[in-house]
C-alpha cells in the first residue's frame, strides 16, 4: 500500500483550541492505517524536524536521505481551522 504524510497545520489559541483538527488528523490516520496504508502525522503546534518535513515533502523520503523515514511518499495537506 502507500505511505500517507499528514500535516495538521492548525494553530491552536485559547478561543480554537484545534480539536476539530486534531479529531480530524487521528481520525484520518486510523481510517487510512485500516486500509493497510503507512500514515505519518505531523503536528505543527507540537514541534517539528525542518529538514525532514522539507525531504519529505520532496520527494527525497528514501532511506538514503532519512534514515527510517517513509519511502516514496504520498502528501495530504491539512489546514482546516476550527
Amino acid at each position: 500500500m502507500s505511505k500517507i504524510h499528514i500535516l495538521n497545520g492548525a494553530q491552536p489559541y485559547e478561543f480554537a483550541p484545534g480539536k476539530l483538527n486534531k479529531t480530524l488528523a487521528e481520525r484520518a490516520k486510523a481510517t487510512l492505517e485500516a486500509q493497510g496504508h503507512e500514515v505519518r502525522l505531523t503536528t505543527v503546534a507540537a514541534g517539528y524536524d525542518v529538514q525532514d518535513e522539507v525531504e519529505i515533502h520532496l520527494g527525497g523520503c528514501g532511506p538514503s536521505a532519512i534514515p527510517g523515514k517513509l519511502d516514496g511518499c504520498a502528501v495530504v495537506l491539512q489546514e482546516i481551522h476550527g
